[in-house]
């Protein structure tokens, strides 16, 4: 009887398990904040360029000095600021926004434009990675991220 009903907890817990890490952290509830927050009136800061990104959620949730964000392809996010930027006296930032995301394992980092990209010349990049698959890094849509240019 205990082997029969620690296999049935094991079960449940599995199939919540897979369940949870196939929804976006943010839930039902992400989604409206999501859409107050895209109808915000301003978005304040001190960095010349800063973009809040979810793929999940739309694309641009907010951003300060952004021409264009494009996605050629998978966890490859091209960002053309709409301000000339010397990316020789300034350091992009980037982090995972991990309300937005879907997943445990994430990594988002910005690449130098100027040894290699893959977007086209003047954009910055950010790469985008999920972790979960077998532990081998993937790159992937599914990581919300915020990048500051001060």
């Amino acid at each position: 009887m205990r082997i029969i009903r620690s296999l049935a907890v094991l079960s449940l817990a599995a199939a919540a398990a897979a369940t949870f890490a196939a929804t976006p952290n943010a839930g039902k509830a992400g989604a409206a904040r999501i859409k107050d927050a895209a109808t915000a009136a301003t978005y304040t800061t001190k960095a010349k360029v800063a973009l809040y990104y979810s793929p999940s959620f739309g694309g641009v949730i907010h951003s300060k000095g952004i021409a264009a964000v494009s996605t050629p392809s998978t966890g490859i996010h091209c960002i053309t600021p709409s301000i000339a930027v010397d990316l020789t006296k300034v350091t992009p930032q980037v982090t995972v926004d991990w309300n937005l995301s879907s997943g445990f394992a994430l990594l988002a980092y910005t690449k130098d434009t100027s040894a290699f990209t893959d977007c086209p010349a003047g954009d910055l990049e950010v790469t985008t990675y999920d972790f979960n698959a077998g532990g081998t890094p993937v790159l992937s849509n599914v990581v919300a991220f915020n990048f500051v240019l001060e």
